[in-house]
């Protein structure tokens, strides 16, 4: 389980149990375990613990893993690296969301400092923070991603 965690970082119990074809109490007793030897660390997310290497990924990084676990955070991400400086109607264009669902994502992207609001007349636009570190964090782990359909870009 550890390994699948270290190259999978930032799964969700649930997941884990789905990928792994384990029952959940098992995923959980394996969890404590690692856990309880300092192998592997827990950060709450909502309703969501997910699951890291205690030393292969940064604070940072395991930030923005959280995030693009999330489809909808995910598209956007994916969206601002091929179009940058991209306004809201256009991103909940691409993505077929509703523009409040795109005004939420972008806030939790804005508030960990991955993405920034550049003023552009009466239109707002967001960019990407820090382009390359994303391209290679989407590099390094977009293969653990859960949906396949989002681990090209558009």
């Amino acid at each position: 389980m550890y390994d699948f965690i270290l190259k999978n970082p930032g799964l969700h119990e649930r997941e884990l149990s789905r990928r792994l074809n384990i029952s959940r109490s098992t995923i959980r007793y394996h969890l404590y375990c690692l856990q309880k030897q300092e192998a592997v660390i827990k950060i709450s997310e909502g309703k969501h613990n997910r699951y890291f290497a205690q030393q292969k990924i940064g604070n940072g990084d395991k930030k923005i893993l959280q995030l693009l676990r999330q489809r909808g955070t995910y598209q956007i991400v994916i969206f601002l690296l091929a179009c940058p400086n991209s306004s809201m109607r256009v991103i909940a264009d691409y993505t077929e969301k509703d523009p409040r669902t795109i005004s939420f994502h972008l806030k939790k992207l804005m508030k960990i400092g991955l993405i920034e609001c550049v003023p552009n007349g009466k239109e707002r636009r967001f960019k990407l923070n820090n382009e390359e570190d994303i391209y290679d964090l989407i590099c390094t782990h977009g293969g653990s991603f859960v949906n396949d359909e989002l681990n090209g870009f558009p």
